[in-house]
């Protein structure tokens, strides 16, 4: 046999193998699998596991991404599903009631102080009806600090505060309705004793803040001991009004 003739055999052999594994095959090495049908991953002869081609996940967490971007809740004007987001549209409304009588005018527990307040207590009132103690001599005397301008010689509220040691105080006011200024006089005597101070009476201590609708002082107690304050809420211009007053230690 010729050497062209042994080429054109084999070739002949290597054709009809083909043929045969194609026919066996179905060609389906050449489709795409559809969902469910299962095509072998040994093409290179192994006996690898039969793959499943299953589209139900990857068509699912396509689906789960569309949603998470729909799912955008714009408060509630397109009529969805989603709650409706709180939006700010300012201030928030004041908590004091400036209607006049809208808090008691009740007397204090003696000529000066009003009532006791604590850490952590907040309380609304007004100074008509309170006592007509104080004034600007009071504060410049007592060497107040930032000193307000004002006569101050209408009705003012005072209370006793116990700030506990080693401990910072802020008390702030909330004064809305009319000029009000606030005070904070470090005093022991009322509390040992129930004397009130006066003018020539010397203080360690007063804070003030004159913003006149509000504001707060700190006031830090002794390290060792609990420490004793005056907190007095003052109109410059002698107004009588309602209030919100808080303390807060920490």
């Amino acid at each position: 046999m010729t050497a062209d003739a042994t080429r054109e055999g084999a070739a002949l052999v290597r054709w009809a193998l083909a043929a045969a594994l194609l026919a066996g095959a179905g060609c389906s090495i050449f489709e795409k699998p559809t969902e469910g049908e299962t095509f072998s991953g040994g093409t290179d002869g192994t006996d690898d596991e039969d793959i499943v081609v299953d589209e139900t996940d990857a068509d699912a967490d396509a689906d789960a991404d569309a949603d998470a971007d729909a799912d955008v809740d714009s408060g509630g004007d397109d009529g969805g599903d989603g709650e409706d987001t709180a939006v700010d549209s300012g201030e928030p409304e004041p908590s004091v009631d400036c209607t006049a009588g809208a808090y008691p005018a009740t007397p204090g527990v003696d000529e000066c102080v009003a009532d006791t307040i604590s850490c952590g207590e907040e309380l609304l009132a007004t100074n008509d009806g309170g006592s007509s103690l104080m004034n600007d001599d009071d504060y410049l005397a007592w060497y107040c600090a930032p000193f307000p301008a004002g006569s101050y010689d209408g009705p003012e509220r005072t209370y006793a505060l116990r700030v506990p040691a080693g401990l910072r105080a802020t008390i702030t006011l909330d004064g809305p309705c009319d000029e009000l200024d606030l005070f904070a006089l470090r005093w022991e005597f009322w509390e040992s004793d129930g004397d009130c101070p006066e003018t020539g009476n010397p203080v360690w201590e007063c804070e003030a803040d004159d913003s006149r609708a509000g504001g707060d002082v700190l006031v830090v107690a002794d390290s060792t001991r609990d420490t004793n304050y005056l907190v007095i809420v003052d109109s410059p211009n002698g107004s009588a009004t309602n209030f919100g007053l808080r303390v807060d230690c920490e």
